[in-house]
This record gives structure tokens, C-alpha cells and sequence, in this order.
């Protein structure tokens, strides 16, 4: 038997290492309200902060895997934080966020939207933490 084995593109970084393993516009199954889009895994090293962005098209879910995480979220009402360990979270469309990790050891993070085919992922930038 032969295994096949892809490339990943792979981006590191100072805050710790993103893989997408389909692509970065892949999409792989059917969920509610949608396609799996744009799926990837982030690591966040130890005081590192990814994100502080929105998604004006698509809510993005975020998988934890582990202890630590801290979840930001912005609005017109200003921020609030959340604390999250071995839980999703999703972040409705248009809404700011941030991942911290404000603990000593690197956290893991699976990263994916739900949202219609036809649109084209987007993102804006917005400093939220």
C-alpha cells in the first residue's frame, strides 16, 4: 500500500505557526448555512495575540484544543474577553476578534468558516487587542 502525502502551506511566525492543509479558499464539506471554508490550524505561542480582524461575509468558528485561550471580542460597545478551554467558539459575522494567549505554554487553535460558497472570504483588520 502507498500513502499519499500533500504539501502544506505553512506560515511562522513570531506569535507561532498557521497550516492550511486544503488551501487557503479550499472547501471541504457542507455545514448549516453553508460551506467549510478557509479551515486552518494556528498555534499561539505564550503572550502572543493572533487575529484583531472581522469577517464581513462569513462567521468563523474557532476550535480550542486545550487550556489557556482567551477569546476578544469588539463592537460599538467596546470589547469583552473571554476565557476558553477545549471549546469552540463562533464569532458571527462582522464582529472583531483576537485570540490571546496569555498563558506560559503555546495553545492550539483549529480555524474555519461557515458562511455561503459564493462569497468571497473576507477580512478587515481591526484592532481590538
Amino acid at each position: 500500500m502507498t500513502l499519499k502525502k500533500d504539501a502544506v502551506r505553512v506560515i511562522e511566525d513570531g506569535r507561532g505557526v498557521i497550516l492550511f492543509p486544503f488551501g487557503t479558499q479550499g472547501v471541504m464539506r457542507t455545514v448549516k448555512g453553508g460551506n467549510l471554508r478557509h479551515f486552518h490550524v494556528a498555534t499561539i505561542k505564550p503572550g502572543a495575540v493572533r487575529g484583531n480582524h472581522r469577517h464581513p461575509h462569513h462567521d468563523e468558528y474557532l476550535l480550542f484544543v486545550g487550556k489557556g485561550g482567551r477569546v476578544v471580542l469588539g463592537g460599538n460597545g467596546g470589547t469583552k474577553s473571554i476565557k476558553v478551554d477545549n471549546a469552540m467558539v463562533r464569532v458571527p459575522k462582522n464582529v472583531a476578534h483576537a485570540v490571546i494567549n496569555p498563558g506560559r505554554k503555546e495553545i492550539s487553535v483549529i480555524c474555519f468558516y461557515g458562511g455561503p460558497a459564493k462569497r468571497k472570504p473576507g477580512m478587515v483588520k481591526e484592532e481590538i487587542a
